[in-house]
């Protein structure tokens, strides 16, 4: 061709490229998909597949754990894909010998097993490796609207079947970054949390390298609610605030109040009250979560479920009920699975004096990655954290004397502050979640009810707000603590440095 052909042809040589570019990662996709339905079409052995199901039941009476209330969960299977050495994994609720021990006793094993045992509280301390790759992630270019909505998608899809079929995995989330080999790359992907990402549970498949095309990044947790005994000191007992310790009565358990809310139906059965979490303030939980129904649409409403302030625990063993739960919900609501754990307990006293109306945040008024969020609650106090993701799912497994599991979707992922306390331990369940604003709390974003390693499930309590028709409010008496809140643990250099980081790199 002559010389006014040469930009034509290479005009048409770049054209050529992209769409075989293009033509090759669609057969990749299609790859990926027809190897997942293939092994979902194999043959398979059910005698050998039911004898390898029943290796998992190590301990036959599961009773005996109450003995042991320190053993958290454990996990059985095969560690090592070519050696196919046997392993029970251990996880414990700190330093306990005398439980490891029982463990063992207990255990019907093969003698070639090995034994794993994990303190969840000292598993924290942080690995090089991972807080490499969450460096990246943090600096690594944020993922579109049109992109997060896809992979929001797929998450509520494939959800329920990751965790039917993969007892390992605890959490999904949209990602940023990925590790390969000795790599790490940038790109969406989708984030599999799950207790050891080398151990196939006997009876199960290993975890997925991708999950409808999108490329995933396996990682290591422990997901749990934020529910526990242990003591903490508590305010007024007639009119607590927010982050004050609340239990059940004679319930060794502790939670902590929430937002506090009134109704804005003078027919409602109560004026006042607060929200908290579902697993602090009723005592059968797990049937609303099975039966996918509020409280006032089940048989439970039957009962009485009353709140104590302080919990039994933190008021030696004392009970002093100042209200009961008049709501609730544990589980996913409506077609687009918004996972909701809550309770709104109408209070038995008045509560007079000035007060604001807060409004709930809403997803325009959300910058993901950017946001910084604060709480209050009855372990840790006042905390911060950054609003990392809206499209977060766990897992808590229910306990050893009943099967099953609780999953929650499209939760609020809220990522500690490197080098600052945790944002969320046991006993800050229930608590009430706001996006800051100039340095202050501002709009209520949801509850915090469960958490990882570094990280805190919270719902969206939007919803609720609106279909029982109430209102967040603040009393004016509590501003004087909202002035000391910029002097706590976030200072101005922090939020600056936070907010001026790039979006993109080179």
């Amino acid at each position: 061709m002559g010389r006014k052909g040469e930009p034509v042809c290479s005009d048409a040589w770049v054209e050529i490229k992209n769409i075989s570019e293009k033509t090759v990662k669609d057969l990749n996709a299609i790859l990926i998909e027809l190897e997942e339905f293939q092994t979902c079409v194999l043959p398979v052995d059910q005698n050998k597949q039911v004898e390898e199901w029943l290796k998992r039941d190590v301990i036959l009476d599961k009773s005996v754990f109450k003995m042991h209330p320190s053993i958290m969960k454990y996990i059985t299977g095969y560690k090592d894909r070519d050696d196919k050495k046997q392993v029970v994994k251990v996880y414990l609720h700190g330093d306990d010998k005398k439980a490891e021990n029982f463990f063992k006793e207990c255990c019907k094993i093969s003698t070639d097993t090995y034994f794993e045992f994990v303190n969840v509280e000292r598993s924290k301390g942080k690995k090089q490796e991972v807080e490499e790759l969450k460096q990246r992630e943090s600096k690594a270019p944020a993922v579109d609207n049109s992109t997060r909505k896809q992979l929001k998608r797929i998450i509520q899809e494939y959800g329920d079947k990751i965790y039917a079929r993969h007892s390992n995995v605890v959490g999904i989330r949209i990602g940023k970054a990925r590790r390969v080999g000795d790599t790490i790359q940038e790109h969406p992907c989708l984030v599999l949390y799950c207790l050891d990402k080398f151990l196939v549970p006997f009876g199960e498949k290993p975890l997925p390298e991708a999950i409808a095309g999108w490329p995933c990044d396996i990682r290591e947790d422990f997901v749990r609610f934020g529910i526990c005994p242990n003591r903490c000191p508590a305010s007024r007992q007639n009119l607590p605030d927010p982050g004050c310790s609340i239990g059940i009565p004679s319930d060794e358990s502790s939670g902590s109040v929430g937002f506090l809310i009134e109704s804005k139906d003078p027919l409602h059965t109560f004026e006042f009250g607060f929200l908290t979490a579902s697993h602090v303030a009723v005592k059968r939980f797990e049937q609303l979560y099975h039966d996918e129904k509020l409280l006032s649409m089940h048989y439970l409403k039957l009962n009485d479920h009353f709140i104590v302030h302080p919990s039994w625990i933190d008021n030696g063993r004392n009970d002093h009920r100042i209200g009961k739960v008049v709501e609730s919900f544990c589980g996913n609501y409506g077609l687009n699975k918004i996972g909701l754990d809550f309770a709104v307990i109408a209070s038995s006293y008045c509560r007079n004096g000035g007060k604001e109306t807060l409004k709930v945040a809403k997803e325009d008024d959300l910058i993901i990655e950017k946001d910084i969020v604060t709480k209050t609650g009855r372990t840790t106090g006042t905390t911060y954290g950054y609003l990392m993701d809206d499209s977060l799912t766990v897992k808590v497994d229910r306990s050893f004397l009943s099967r099953g599991y609780f999953a929650f979707f499209n939760c609020y992922a809220i990522e500690d502050i490197p080098d600052d306390q945790p944002f969320f331990l046991e006993g800050d369940s229930g608590s009430g979640v706001y996006v800051m604003e100039n340095g202050k709390p501002s709009k209520p974003l949801g509850i915090a009810f469960a958490y990882l390693d570094s990280q805190t499930a919270v719902c969206n309590i939007g919803m609720i707000v609106d279909k029982l028709d109430l209102q967040i409010i603040r009393y004016l008496e509590n501003k004087e603590s909202l002035e000391t809140f910029e002097e706590l643990k976030i200072s101005d250099e922090k939020m600056e440095e936070k907010s001026q980081e790039p979006m993109e790199e080179s």
